[in-house]
């Protein structure tokens, strides 16, 4: 977005006729690249603004940076619900809103910490990192 000191409502009518014939020129060539290409050409640095939107979207992968390390061995694998119950807290002091433990799940699969059934019950492969209170 533009403030209003750097927008020029009447630009077109200060273009000349070779300016708008340029602009319209470029324009077209972009969209002809497009067609070809099949898709648009995103730049490395858009790229890297979706990646900050996403992350800041997925509660579930905040949650896994900010709370959970990789387990050292299959024993210190976390429990699901015992997880699930730690990003339910951590959610709403963090106020987000909580997705439900099936979608809990697909998510952490989806970061490639999908669960495993070891011992007694499914398991992650992450331990919550436990601060002293």
């Amino acid at each position: 977005m533009f403030t209003p000191a750097e927008q020029t409502p009447e630009l077109a009518g200060k273009l000349s006729e070779a300016e708008r014939a340029g602009i319209i020129a470029w324009m077209l060539e972009g969209g002809r690249r497009a067609l070809a290409q099949g898709r648009y050409t995103i730049p490395d640095s858009s790229a890297a603004d979706v990646e900050r939107w996403r992350e800041s979207a997925d509660s579930v992968s905040m949650f896994c940076k900010a709370k959970t390390q990789p387990a050292a061995t299959e024993a210190d694998r976390d429990r699901a619900g015992e997880l699930y119950a730690a990003y339910k807290l951590w959610a709403a002091d963090n106020k987000y809103m909580a997705v439900a433990s099936r979608k809990f799940a697909d998510r952490m699969a989806l970061l490639g910490k999908g669960s495993k059934h070891c011992r007694d019950s499914e398991r992650y492969p992450v331990t919550l990192i436990r601060t002293a209170w």
